[in-house]
């Protein structure tokens, strides 16, 4: 069993669309259904369903895309701690600015291997908009940003000094309680999803906001505001409402827990087009302080 196979496998189920992974991975399409196909004949296992809203993994298809991500995230995991080894400990600090939901669902997975194979870097982390980051970029209070934005960038949004780079693309999921009708589906529609009480958090904030208004495209939302995750996940496990999850890149953060056993994890028919970048100036371009953040960030999100 290849590993590139495994990859191959997770992206097209992330994308849930062969083209759409093809050009992510600038691969030919032949390319990856020769992979699936090597992967079937190895299993003796249908691991892929083509249907009208895209492509799902089979129930052993979902099992295998599970154990890829494990297998591959060891793999880079393996990586860091190699590169680490072949170089000496860099002293300094670094200085980050975050959007609060981002902070949220990635740095703590970021930090803490981060602090693993660099514990001589001191990290401080401020939590800001979007337009607070890129003033602070600026000006110089901050080494690096951490941005979320609800459409690919644009040429447009990035200032002259500043360089955006796309490194996240996050993927919804519905999180029903185990004995709601949903929780027998293999794919929820976000109109089906929004005939229960929603209890979402972050509304506050302008991710928060687009994402709202991104739902109010398939119907008016009856939102239970809720401020914090973990409010949301227990209004859910008590069968008082249905909520959202997020994957970044390949990671679904720890918070999103089954709340023993009574909470389901359902991709979602349709997709909320969310992304996220890190933002650093031009005059911190090969900062090798920065360098190894960027690494360990996008390795592991």
């Amino acid at each position: 069993m290849h590993t590139e196979h495994l990859a191959y496998l997770r992206e097209i189920v992330k994308r849930r669309s062969m083209n759409t992974a093809s050009k992510k991975l600038h691969v030919a399409q032949q390319t990856l259904s020769t992979a699936v196909k090597s992967l079937e004949k190895e299993l003796d296992a249908k691991l892929l369903e083509r249907t009208y809203h895209g492509v799902y993994p089979t129930p052993i298809g979902q099992e295998v895309v599970d154990l890829a991500d494990e297998i591959l995230s060891k793999i880079d995991y393996l990586k860091l701690r190699i590169a680490a080894q072949k170089e000496q400990n860099i002293v300094g600090k670094l200085d980050i600015g975050i959007d609060h939901g981002i902070n949220l669902l990635i740095m703590p997975k970021v930090i803490s291997h981060f602090y693993k194979f660099h514990p001589n870097i001191r990290v401080t982390i401020q939590e800001m908009s979007g337009p607070q980051i890129r003033t602070a970029l600026l000006e110089g209070t901050i080494d690096i940003g951490i941005i979320p934005h609800y459409d690919h960038l644009s040429p447009n949004l990035s200032e002259p000094e500043l360089i955006h780079v796309e490194i996240i693309t996050y993927t919804f999921f519905a999180r029903v309680n185990k004995n709601s009708p949903l929780a027998q589906e293999n794919a929820i529609s976000i109109r089906a999803l929004l005939n229960y009480p929603l209890a979402l958090y972050e509304l506050g904030t302008s991710s928060g906001q687009d994402m709202l208004n991104n739902l109010k495209k398939y119907g008016e939302p009856r939102i239970l505001p809720t401020h914090y995750p973990s409010v949301a996940q227990q209004l859910v496990s008590d069968n008082l409402a249905v909520s959202i999850a997020v994957k970044a890149n390949n990671y679904m953060p720890l918070m999103f827990s089954d709340y023993g056993n009574t909470i389901v994890t359902i991709p979602l028919k349709e997709q909320i087009p969310f992304y996220a970048s890190y933002v650093i100036h031009r005059n911190h371009l090969n900062n090798p302080i920065i360098d190894k953040f960027v690494d360990v960030l996008t390795k592991l999100t």
